[in-house]
């Protein structure tokens, strides 16, 4: 566990990890040691924190970023490292939209609570509340492409989501909440995401913003499409607008890279007529 030595010159080095479990990845690669001047690590899923361990982080990065920014804290404390968030965004100027003309009125991705798992039933009782339901999108091959699901998006005013906490799966954490592509893709697609927001995720207060929910009950699917029902006879072009242009502003991943480039003191000619074409779009 021998520290590493920064050398001028040499390439920087930012490591992307699913969670906190994959940085040996990069501690044992060979040539860690020795071939890079400045190095950050970038945890996705750094909720999960279990298997983070001071040896891994302190010798050997210069900066750790993660997103969710409740996790800013423990990888300061645990790595006495500077820590940054990096929350979860999307590609909301290549793919997103404010589209006026949505035919959807609610559509379901994704994991959902148990009463909103039968996409037969759910389509059955939301006629009877006169909104238009769609189930889950078509998938080409078994799987989702990410610009065919933002196709969709943008032909919806609410996409159906909810938190891990009351979305059973093997795969979800059983005690942190956390946002997914799911609510970061359905905004910048001009969407409102319904159901019940993971609100202890501070993504959902420090980044995301009041229009950006419909809070659903989530134990009753008549209830639930009753508070649809009177949000979809709300429903503005107005409210897709301005999903996607907080989107622009806030959830672009292009922000999160210029963050990253700032850190290495690097200059990104295409990040930065990126960055200003949506400051352009945001005063349209």
């Amino acid at each position: 566990m021998r520290g590493r030595t920064r050398h001028k010159g040499k390439p920087h080095f930012l490591f992307v990890a699913r969670t906190a479990a994959d940085v040996p990845s990069a501690v044992f690669a060979p040539g860690w040691r020795d071939n890079y001047d400045k190095t950050a690590v970038w945890i996705i899923d750094s909720f999960d924190t279990k298997r983070a361990t001071r040896e891994f982080y302190h010798y050997h990065f210069d900066k750790i970023f993660v997103a969710r920014p409740n996790d800013v804290e423990f990888f300061s404390k645990m790595s006495g490292l500077p820590v940054s968030a990096l929350p979860w965004g999307s590609d909301v100027l290549g793919l997103g939209g404010g589209d006026a003309v949505r035919e959807i009125d609610l559509l379901r991705v994704g994991r959902q609570p148990q009463i909103w798992r039968d996409d037969v039933m759910s389509a059955h009782d939301s006629a009877k509340h006169d909104v238009a339901f769609h189930g889950r999108p078509p998938a080409t091959e078994g799987d989702y492409h990410i610009s065919e699901l933002f196709a969709w998006y943008r032909r919806t005013k609410f996409v159906l989501a909810s938190s891990n906490l009351v979305c059973t799966a093997s795969y979800v954490h059983r005690t942190e909440e956390y946002i997914t592509g799911r609510w970061t893709d359905g905004l910048a697609g001009g969407a409102v995401i319904a159901g019940r927001p993971p609100l202890s995720d501070r993504t959902c207060t420090e980044v995301l913003w009041p229009e950006a929910f419909l809070d659903l009950p989530i134990t009753n699917r008549r209830e639930g499409l009753e508070v649809i029902a009177d949000a979809v006879h709300r429903w503005t072009p107005e409210l897709a607008q301005h999903n996607y242009q907080m989107s622009l502003q806030r959830l672009d991943w292009r922000h999160r890279f210029a963050e990253i480039a700032e850190f290495f003191s690097l200059t990104a000619p295409v990040l930065d007529r990126s960055l200003s074409e949506i400051s352009k779009l945001r005063h349209v």
